[in-house]
């Protein structure tokens, strides 16, 4: 599903899980100045056998820390472009 949604263009946001097979490519480093409330910042790829084969691009994920619930969110999406120009 995640294929034909980024090949038709669709931008897409999924929630991290632990079961989710990751390989880190690159880690894009907070400055630690700024926002805190975002812990990780990196450019992934899925490595399960079967993902890896059905999306074999480039994501992105991101931790967010949540002040209210006192939890960090992890999130995957697939648009790359526009990441980090709004906390930079």
């Amino acid at each position: 599903m995640l294929n034909v949604w980024d090949s038709n263009g669709i931008y897409f946001m999924i929630g991290y899980k632990d079961n989710i097979q990751i390989k880190t490519l690159k880690d894009l480093r907070v400055p630690e100045n700024r926002h805190q409330h975002i812990p990780k910042d990196e450019i992934i790829e899925l490595t399960g056998n079967k993902i890896k084969n059905e999306f074999p691009r480039k994501l992105c994920r991101l931790a967010l820390w949540n002040d209210k619930n006192q939890q960090t969110i992890e999130i995957i999406f697939n648009r790359i472009s526009l990441q980090h120009k709004k906390y930079r």
